[in-house]
């Protein structure tokens, strides 16, 4: 059983896949055997039976019973359930095969080996067209890339086994016409598992889809005569036309000059069997390992055109043979002359379904929208038929005139094959042409997350708006003075006593700035008593007042003073050891915008109950200071926190002293400090230039060296037992590095081709990625293409891994040494939580303690030092004793205090296994889920210790509730806190509980280095 879970984990195939994927390769490789056994028999028959001149004539006649079949097929699927329609469709080929060789007991006239010709090719399209709606109505699109492949080898194999097993067949069953028996078993059988299918999955959900209103996109339609009127989708059309023509005319070529070959019915029969199944395991072959690397080297120009050029050579080689040594059954040359239309029918078949079908899809991802599918189905469907009746006519045409032999069919297809081949160069100029036009189309970017505010005043009382005040100033101060003017707009002056002090103020210096109408002033005027000279110490007893005259008019006289006096005020009473005081002084800073203030703000935005105030004043302030701010950036005792809060302040201003700066931080060694300049230059629409370009390169040059590292450890770690949330943390590392490469791009190119290519990358099929990398191809630099076009490869892990080892120094290895170089790695390059996993999996791979792990003792991150510690312990409490003389006071207080009960640990896997829940309520990108993790806490049930107590509780700004079943996780519900909104005491967990929350202090540093998170995290908490 673990043989058979590591086999189909090799093969990509999760465990919800394993049944519907066995019973459609079952039904794949009786399908297969089906077509293999009918096509040979059926070609056969007809042979020896009917004239070459007859072939033209079935060809005419199953094109017609084709279109009509496929038309047919087409209209029922929008009248009956399609899991009843691919039933009574195999069902219906079943009984068809079987009256068929039926017929041959009770008649031998010629007519019914004729039927069986002119069937071969509709019956067959009807069962690939009920199988393949079959696969797509289980699996989606992204499941479909990773096992369309698998499912498609059934048939190609079911052919193989069949085609190679005839002569046997033809000894044990005696006769040709037998082999419809072996047909009509295999269609049976594919019968019988489609009813299987059909019981166990829902095979109707397209249809319900396309009945809900707005889930179908709306598809312009395009007659036929308007292919004419765009030049690009007249050249695929007529790349499809004359592929066509080259195929039927290789095979009736190769029909006729087998037929004179292998004289009797037996020899013949044989001959097409292992003809065919050597055909289908050259195509396999070219299918899975030439095709990719062939479109990588050469591109799809040569793709394209290796068909018409192959067999032009070997048709020409053919005609020379044919003219110079005869081309007779009795010639000394038509051996030569079979083995050369022998060889063009070998490669016509295997490039058609190996190379030019994969390679024309990419055609279509081009094309606009709203004709794309449509486009699609004409030229797969109705073109092809036509090109298919038309070939049959030529066919017919040319074989009623006496003095054509076959040597003439061959140069008339030379003809046709240069033809070809010159609509394929022309195909390709249009096809890039239309690559070009595609780029200049506007894209859908994303949008800005909007602010929503309530102020129905039935639903918002005035402790409600506070508390809404509150959380804006707080953690989304740059909506706070929007939504307070929003707030002064709504309601009348009297009303202003239902808000808090801190809001009166901020509302008494817009009118100072003349940003509130003017029937404000006669409230404000009445509420301002003149004051005379007035010491700082009498003026900073005004703002700490309660009462509104007070502190109005401590402002005004603020006001009117000079600005010398004015500024030496400010200085003072910033020095008061009182935090109101400090909070109106800063905010008035901001008013008057005092600039000699800038440095002494910044100090401030370290404090939590400043930050706001300073953020404000300094935003009010950034198009003056923001030189300075830059200076104050590169000191050598600024924080982290500070630093994204002055990138944060300047990155709106689109000045080219900041826009130089921005460019020489976007490398930066903290991951936070590029993430936040990246954000910057793309809010300011920032237009790279070619001086730009070595810091750009430069940046897309590490961050593709990061994805390189995420993917080969990935490959390391795919098939590692215990290592499955590892993994997972690690996709969720590389979502954000693709991400932020992607966002390095649009920088560094023009942001709405970027955008373009996203969207065609992220479309989850591999012809989406493929247009994406075309696309890519038109614009990107020579210095960088390479690996960048490597990084986005549409590559299984390893195969992507060792592409990447030719770029940059990164390696798959074994398991455990992947678990070390993560403990190991920059913290700047990989998250905390993936540290902690891996730090976790140590004991799993290794009995012995490392240096590696001694090391992580002296980690700064908390609990990355705690986890080594427990680590420790458990392997060797003798050396942690002996180590721990070497640590920090400070760290040895907190380790001994560390709870040492088994399965503590755990707590790092819970923000992976509960990755889902923990997006869906705090409204989560998946590539921005694993940089968010650091900000949330993590606190689980332990019986010693079940309640959080009210102290706790009111630490965080929101948390959530989870209940941790051991079969399924779900939540049982979520409570919020913010400023008093949801009050809680306390929470009791129970067992199996899990207490994930956002803590105030956290809230702080996300409203800077995430707004987009904290803008829309508040906006679903007003609105819950």
């Amino acid at each position: 059983m673990i043989e058979k879970n590591k086999i189909f984990k090799g093969l990509n195939i999760e465990a919800a896949e394993v049944v519907p994927v066995l019973l459609l390769i079952t039904q794949s490789v009786f399908l297969g055997i089906f077509y293999g056994t009918f096509d040979i028999g059926a070609h056969t028959l007809f042979l020896k039976t009917y004239p070459e001149e007859m072939i033209p004539k079935a060809y005419i006649l199953s094109g017609i019973v084709g279109i009509l079949l496929t038309s047919t097929f087409s209209k029922l699927q929008s009248k009956i359930r399609f899991s009843n329609l691919s039933k009574y469709t195999l069902l219906f080929i079943a009984l068809f095969t079987i009256l068929i060789r039926i017929f041959f007991e009770f008649s031998s006239a010629p007519w019914t080996v004729f039927l069986v010709f002119i069937l071969l090719g509709p019956l067959n399209i009807l069962a690939i067209l009920a199988f393949w709606g079959t696969t797509g109505r289980i699996f989606n699109l992204r499941q479909g890339k990773r096992l369309f492949g698998i499912i498609d080898s059934g048939q190609v194999f079911g052919i193989i086994i069949s085609s190679y097993a005839i002569p046997l067949v033809l000894t044990l069953l005696h006769g040709t016409k037998n082999l419809l028996i072996i047909s009509s078993v295999s269609i049976v059988f594919a019968f019988i598992i489609e009813m299987i299918i059909a019981r166990k999955y829902n095979l109707n959900i397209e249809d319900q889809k396309s009945t809900t209103k707005g889930e179908a996109m709306e598809q312009d339609q395009l007659k036929l005569k308007d292919f004419l009127k765009d030049r690009y989708i007249s050249y695929m059309a007529l790349f499809v036309i004359f592929s066509m023509f080259a195929a039927f005319f290789v095979q009736y070529s190769f029909l006729v000059v087998t037929n004179e070959q292998y004289k009797a019915e037996d020899d013949l029969a044989k001959f097409l069997a292992f003809f065919t199944g050597s055909m289908m395991i050259f195509t396999f072959i070219i299918k899975t390992f030439v095709y990719s690397k062939l479109v990588k080297t050469y591109g799809l120009k040569i793709s394209l055109l290796l068909s018409s050029v192959l067999l032009a050579i070997f048709t020409g080689l053919a005609i020379l043979v044919g003219v110079f040594s005869g081309y007779g059954v009795g010639t000394t040359g038509f051996i030569y002359f079979f083995l050369f239309i022998s060889l063009s029918k070998l490669f016509n078949k295997t490039l058609k379904d190996a190379l030019e079908g994969p390679s024309f899809k990419l055609l279509y991802q081009s094309l606009k929208k709203n004709i794309r599918f449509d486009v699609q189905a004409k030229i797969d469907g109705t073109i092809n038929e036509i090109a298919a009746l038309t070939s049959g006519i030529l066919l017919s045409t040319l074989g009623l005139l006496a003095f054509i032999k076959i040597i003439h069919f061959s140069v008339f297809l030379f003809v046709l094959l240069v033809i070809w081949a010159f609509i394929t160069v022309r195909l390709y100029r249009e096809y890039r042409k239309s690559l070009e036009d595609s780029l200049k189309e506007k894209t859908h970017t994303e949008k800005e997350e909007e602010t929503t505010w309530n102020l129905d005043k039935k639903e918002v009382t005035p402790s409600l708006l506070n508390s809404q005040l509150e959380i804006y100033k707080k953690y989304n101060p740059d909506e706070y003075i929007p939504f307070l003017l929003k707030v002064v707009q709504s309601i009348q002056p009297t009303e202003i006593s239902n808000l808090n002090k801190q809001h009166k103020i901020e509302i008494y210096l817009l009118k100072l700035q003349n940003k509130v109408a003017d029937n404000w002033n006669s409230y404000f005027s009445d509420r301002i008593e003149p004051l005379k000279m007035s010491t700082l110490k009498e003026v900073a007893h005004l703002l700490k007042s309660d009462n509104e005259t007070d502190y109005f008019s401590a402002l005004t006289y603020l006001f009117e003073l000079d600005k010398k006096n004015q500024l030496s005020a400010l200085w003072a009473l910033l020095r008061v050891p009182d935090t109101q005081v400090q909070t109106i002084t800063i905010r008035f800073c901001g008013t008057v915008q005092e600039f000699e203030t800038c440095n002494t703000l910044v100090e401030f935005t370290e404090s939590e109950s400043l930050f706001a105030d300073a953020f404000l004043s300094l935003k009010q302030m950034s198009d003056k200071c923001y030189s300075l701010l830059i200076q104050i950036f590169y000191k050598t005792e600024v924080t982290l926190s500070t630093q994204i809060a002055i990138l944060d302040l300047i990155g709106n201003q689109n000045k080219p002293e900041v826009i130089n700066f921005l460019l020489d931080n976007i490398s930066n060694h903290k991951k936070e400090i590029r993430k936040k300049t990246i954000e910057s230059l793309i809010n300011l629409n920032f237009k790279a230039s070619e001086k730009d370009y070595p810091k750009l390169f430069h940046a897309l040059t590490a961050n593709s060296q990061q994805v390189a590292w995420d993917i080969s450890a990935m490959a390391s770690l795919k098939d590692a037992e215990k290592s499955e949330v590892l993994f997972k943390s690690l996709e969720f590392e590389y979502q954000e590095h693709i991400n932020q490469l992607i966002h390095v791009l649009a920088i560094t190119y023009d942001s709405q081709s970027v955008q373009h290519v996203k969207n065609h990358l992220y479309s989850g099929n591999s012809e989406g990625i493929g247009y994406a990398l075309e696309l890519f191809d038109l614009f990107l630099s020579d210095e960088i293409k390479p690996m960048i076009l490597a990084a986005f490869e549409d590559l299984p892990l390893t195969e992507k891994a060792h592409l990447l080892e030719n770029y940059f120094p990164v390696e798959i290895s074994s398991p455990e040494k992947m678990i070390l170089r993560i403990i190991n790695r920059d913290p700047n390059l990989i998250s905390l939580t993936t540290k902690k996993i891996a730090l976790q999996l140590y004991t799993q791979y290794y009995e012995e303690i490392t240096n590696d792990i001694i090391a992580q003792l002296f980690n700064p991150e908390p609990e990355l030092h705690l986890i080594a510690n427990q680590i420790v312990n458990k392997i060797d409490p003798e050396k942690l004793t002996q180590i721990k003389n070497r640590i920090q006071t400070k760290n040895r207080l907190k380790l001994a205090k560390q709870s040492m009960t088994e399965g503590l640990d755990s707590i790092s896997n819970y923000p992976i296994s509960t990755s889902e829940i923990i997006q869906k309520y705090f409204n989560i990108e998946p590539p921005e889920y694993i940089e968010l993790l650091s900000n949330f806490e993590f606190y689980s049930y332990n019986p010693s210790n079940i309640l959080t107590t009210k102290e706790q509780v009111t630490n965080y700004f929101v948390f959530l509730i989870i209940d941790q079943d051991p079969n399924s996780i779900n939540s049982v519900g979520y409570k919020l806190h913010f400023e008093g909104k949801y009050g809680v005491n306390e929470v009791l967990l129970e067992k199996d509980q899990l207490l994930v929350g956002i803590k105030k202090e956290q809230m702080n540093k996300l409203a800077v280095s995430n707004k987009k998170f904290t803008q829309k995290l508040i906006n679903n908490l007003q609105n819950d």
